[in-house]
């Protein structure tokens, strides 16, 4: 299945468990199944405990996890080049470098 397919599966509706992303047809979050499969639950399990599902929706609900994540740090990417830039148009002003890493990578 091509990325575009796999995303079709995935659904968000806000009368639908509130917003949520859930695979299509189903009350089913993705986070839940991210959250499955993170703690080590197989494929095969999840499939046997949510018979609705097919090994397609669980590979949707990556592609859906991996296409957010990287929205999220294009964002990021956009606000660090804009910090930077203004930084380069007025040095004394500084790049206040651990306010960008804590907003990037979190706090240490």
């Amino acid at each position: 299945m091509t990325r575009a397919e796999l995303l079709r599966r995935i659904s968000i509706d806000p009368q639908i468990c509130g917003g949520k992303p859930c695979v299509r047809g189903h009350r089913i979050w993705v986070s839940l199944i991210l959250d499955l499969l993170a703690d080590g639950v197989s494929e095969r399990d999840i499939l046997a405990n949510y018979p609705g599902l097919m090994a397609e929706d669980i590979r949707a609900c990556i592609e859906y996890g991996k296409f957010e994540v990287a929205s999220i740090l294009d964002h990021h990417r956009v606000e660090l080049a804009h910090r930077l830039a203004e930084a380069d148009e007025n040095p004394s002003a500084g790049v206040p470098w651990e306010e960008l890493r804590a907003r990037l990578l979190g706090p240490r």
